[in-house]
């Protein structure tokens, strides 16, 4: 008879681990798609091009080039993978992240709305203060006050939002690590 072994944790914890790393990449994806809506809408109230944040994402591999006509289909597509690569970057790292929170605080909505707008706050500084001021002077030029707005209210909030709500339901089903 053949019997398939299962594969050992390494750790008791590893699958809750791995489990909240998985939510914390699924609620990215979420939140980028409302970040990058609420990018696209801030760009056309401020009289900007409303795809202008999706070439912006684009100029960071093709830097000036993303803003030339000539590149237009190309830097679409572009900044919309640069987009959610970064938000599925960063939503792994707040995934590594809320693993070492205690329960009590991932189930607060309070507390994980606290926590997100700290996160986006702290990715908009890594962008824009550290890595744009350096290696990306165009993008650093931009409205930084509405962009850390933006990164707060935009991403961390309903990375995190949706994080707790994910977090409940796993507890609501399967009980606490």
């Amino acid at each position: 008879m053949n019997v398939a072994n299962k594969p050992r944790r390494r750790f008791s914890t590893e699958s809750w681990t791995l489990y909240l790393e998985d939510e914390g990449i699924r609620s990215s994806l979420l939140a980028g798609v409302a970040f990058g809506a609420l990018q696209i809408l801030a760009a056309s109230a401020a009289n900007a091009a409303p795809l202008e944040p999706i070439k912006a994402a684009a100029s960071l591999l093709l830097r000036d080039r993303a803003y030339q006509p000539s590149y237009w289909v190309f830097s679409l597509v572009l900044g919309v993978a640069v987009h959610f690569s970064l938000a599925l970057l960063y939503g792994y790292a707040f995934g590594l992240m809320s693993t070492e929170i205690r329960l009590r605080t991932r189930l607060s909505f309070v507390r994980e709305a606290l926590l997100g707008i700290l996160f986006g706050l702290i990715v908009w500084g890594i962008n824009f203060a550290v890595i744009a001021h350096g290696l990306y002077p165009w993008l650093y030029a931009t409205n930084l006050t509405a962009q850390a707005l933006l990164h707060a209210l935009g991403f961390g909030l309903p990375l995190s939002l949706l994080f707790a709500r994910n977090e409940r339901r796993r507890v609501a089903r399967v009980g606490p690590p």
